[in-house]
């Protein structure tokens, strides 16, 4: 291969890398939108949960929230996501703070929940894929 050639393929080479990294980041994220679930522990609750993209700016990656059968919507904190697996905390109305942890397969959240007074396993499938996000 001539010189030249080999320069004008490195010229293009943060080109293709650019391209590569920005098709990366356009994939959304698969824990993003709207879940119908089921806890089981003490008694069964259901519940949606909602995960979004935080907006720009905020100290958090996401946002989210729990609303229970009865209405009560909880916040969730402390969105962590690594790889399949998510992590949150969320304040119940009794006082008590869960940790709440899953994992990601075939399109459903499978975890673990417990606080100090409480434990349990949880469930969840997608109803809605991501939610807009909110305006900044």
């Amino acid at each position: 291969m001539s010189k030249s050639r080999s320069v004008s393929l490195l010229a293009w080479l943060p080109l293709v890398a650019a391209l590569a990294l920005a098709a990366m980041a356009a994939r959304p994220n698969p824990f993003l939108g709207r879940w119908h679930g089921t806890s089981r522990g003490d008694q069964w609750q259901d519940f949606t949960l909602v995960l979004q993209a935080a907006p720009a700016g905020s100290a958090e990656a996401f946002t989210g929230s729990i609303s229970l059968e009865d209405g009560t919507e909880l916040p969730l904190s402390q969105i962590r996501i690594h790889g399949n697996r998510i992590a949150f905390q969320l304040d119940s109305p009794d006082g008590d703070t869960y940790t709440i942890t899953g994992r990601l397969s075939h399109h459903r959240l499978r975890g673990k929940y417990h606080s100090a007074n409480s434990s349990g396993t949880w469930k969840a499938t997608r109803v809605h894929a991501s939610p807009p996000s909110p305006a900044p």
